[in-house]
This record gives C-alpha cells, structure tokens and sequence, in this order.
C-alpha cells in the first residue's frame, strides 16, 4: 500500500516533536538520527553498574515524590509499581553475587531480585501527563519531561533484564526442578 500522497511518509518526513516530544514533521535524516542517538543512550544506561542505577532509581523515585506529579485533578500522573512475575527478595537470602533468584510454587515462577530497584515499573497515565505538562510552565515541563525519561529508561531495562532471566528460566525449566 503505498502512503497518501502529501502525508509526511509520501514526502519523506517524520513528525515533528508536539508537546512531549512526539514525532511531527521531522525529515527521515533527522529521525534517523534520533533513533541512533535514543539507541546509544539506552545502550550506556544499559551498561550501568548495579550499584550506580540503584542509586539513580533511589534518586528518580525521591524527584518523583518532591516534583508531586499529579494533575488538577488529583490524579497522580506516574504510579510506581513492580514488573509483573517479579518480586523483590531481601538480599541477605541470596547468594551474593546473585541478581536474582527462582521461586517455583506449584508451577507458578517467580524471579525475586536482589534490589527493590530491579523490580521498580513506572506506570504513566499519558492522558494525565498531557495535561499536567499543558498546565506547566517551560521550566517544569522540562524538569517533568527529563525525570520521565529516566523514568522510562529505568523501565526498559528492568523489562528488559526481566525478559532475558525470564526466557533463561523457561529454557532450563526442566533443570529446575
């Protein structure tokens, strides 16, 4: 199927960045761009040390709570949570160099991590966000826009950390038992 003719596939442009950073009217070069730059500042969080991102989760949720990000409503615009599957075990139960470890009950797997930090979901109520950042003044809507970032990097990787353990477990399943 080939695009509308004068849409921004047609013309070989993306979208440029709306309030949020939404992609509205961007030329494919500059969204390639974007893409490699996201790319790269997803892989250096990714090769964060445990310890490090500990701390930048501990910090995040303590912005979080000082930024009092909640909408006119009352509304809370991001709630944390936990990944689903996954649960947080006090470290003195694991091995020590363990990241996490494996409870099976009655066929139901479990992945307990070491730290509150690698289980840590941050939930965003886009509709809430839109007018939380639409209420805001630059200068807020720029700090509101780069804790989100973190906030949305702290979940890729614990998704992603969880998703590879999650697959490993299921592999050796047979070995578990």
């Amino acid at each position: 199927m080939l695009p509308e003719r004068g849409s921004a596939a047609a013309t070989g442009q993306a979208e440029k960045p709306g309030p949020r950073g939404a992609r509205q009217g961007w030329t494919s070069d500059e969204a390639a761009r974007r893409a490699l730059v996201g790319s790269i500042i997803l892989a250096k969080f990714l090769e964060r040390p445990l310890a490090s991102f500990e701390r930048l989760v501990l910090r995040t949720d303590a912005e979080m709570s000082a930024m009092t990000m909640v909408e006119v409503t009352g509304a809370p615009v991001v709630a944390r949570g936990v990944l689903p599957g996954a649960a947080w075990e006090a470290p003195s139960r694991l091995p020590t160099r363990a990241l996490a470890m494996v409870e099976d009950r009655d066929g139901d797997r479990t992945l307990r991590y070491r730290s509150e930090a690698l289980v840590r979901e941050y939930r965003v109520d886009e509709s809430a966000l839109d007018r939380f950042l639409a209420a805001h003044s630059d200068g807020g809507r720029a700090q509101a826009l780069r804790l989100l970032a973190r906030m949305r990097l702290v979940n890729s990787r614990n998704r992603l950390t969880h998703a590879v353990l999650s697959a490993a477990v299921g592999e050796q399943a047979a070995f578990v038992r």
